[in-house]
């Protein structure tokens, strides 16, 4: 992790006072009986906010940091995607020309592919209709009742956030992040809570965010492997855009596409029974810098200090990451404190 990549980062990520931790809530905005833990720990207003929404923790925490980052719409339509299918018609029929349309839209992340095809898919149906955008739809290899329901779950779960006890966004601001994607959003129409909702790395930072354990990196001993914290080796699954074919001696990456990335972010890992490899499912390309800052649960010095010249640390354990400059680890894991604890529940 290099210092530029650092500054960057920290660049990326705003701390304006007005977005800080909030304080304990004052007994007028207390609720009428105190959330208690069973070992007699309250739980904030923050933590509340996470026990209002419905989908798993990870990406509860994600969509809170979208609205704190200011790209609240695809941090929503990520968390929509998380419990559906790939919108991408999966077909033994149409699986080449599937890939092949899946590519057009991202050819190193199926996370990214998803969400880029349904921005797009709703832009055609407002500006162009219904009926445009069922052609659309299937013109590009996609299912458009999963569409429909990833649009569904999108208005559930922005109604969750305006109902919760978050006070990351005031319901003002709530209200505009709704009116943006009922109407569509689109370039010019950021603002608010989407005033950075174009920002492609910020976009790619919410994924490793949703999918804080699910790391992997291209193993060095294998041609088209990957290892995770709990595997030596994995694959990609078929369906992916990171997949790579054996052909002989040879290995291609499929559709004449750059190799394949260093570390992935993966939404689940699957088995089968003519293939005892686990493969990786749903794959996406981060950067490093992503990782450090947004991913994991821990990062800590192997030796010494994080802010010693030549200092090396460990990401849960198994990621690890060298310092280039003095103090460079040190700053990640400064900038992972100060963000977590304007998003994660203080207890």
């Amino acid at each position: 992790a290099g210092s530029a990549a650092a500054a960057a980062a920290a660049a990326a990520v705003p701390f304006p006072a007005a977005q800080a931790a909030p304080a304990a809530d004052s007994p007028s905005e207390a609720p009428p009986m105190e959330v208690v833990r069973a070992s007699g720990e309250r739980i904030t207003s923050l933590g509340r906010a996470l026990a209002d929404l419905p989908v798993e923790p990870a990406v509860g925490r994600m969509l809170l940091s979208g609205a704190l980052l200011g790209c609240l719409d695809p941090a929503t339509t990520l968390a929509a995607m998380a419990g559906s299918r790939s919108p991408f018609v999966a077909s033994p029929l149409m699986r080449d020309e599937s890939q092949r349309r899946q590519r057009d839209f991202s050819s190193t992340s199926d996370v990214e592919a998803a969400v880029n095809a349904y921005e797009e898919w709703t832009q055609v149906k407002r500006k162009e209709g219904f009926g445009a955008a069922s052609q659309w739809a299937w013109d590009n290899c996609l299912v458009q009742s999963v569409l429909i329901g990833i649009e569904q779950t999108k208005r559930q779960l922005l109604d969750s956030l305006a109902n919760s006890h978050s006070k990351l966004f005031t319901r003002g601001e709530m209200r505009e992040a709704q009116r943006y994607m009922y109407e569509g959003g689109g370039p010019g129409a950021e603002s608010g809570l989407n005033g950075r909702a174009g920002d492609d790395s910020l976009r790619r930072a919410l994924i490793a965010l949703s999918m804080p354990s699910n790391m992997a990196r291209k193993a060095i001993t294998s041609s088209v492997g990957y290892r995770t914290n709990t595997e030596s080796s994995v694959g990609v699954h078929p369906s992916s855009v990171n997949v790579e074919v054996r052909r002989g001696k040879r290995v291609d990456r499929a559709w004449g596409e750059p190799p394949q990335p260093e570390w992935v972010c993966y939404q689940e890992m699957v088995a089968s029974s003519n293939n005892p490899e686990p493969t990786m499912r749903g794959t996406a390309c981060v950067d490093p810098a992503a990782l450090l800052l947004f991913a994991g649960a821990k990062l800590e010095a192997i030796q010494g200090g994080l802010e010693q010249a030549g200092a090396s640390g460990q990401l849960d354990g198994w990621v690890l990451c060298r310092a280039a400059q003095d103090g460079d680890l040190e700053l990640f894991a400064s900038l992972r404190h100060e963000f977590f604890d304007c998003v994660l529940p203080q207890r």
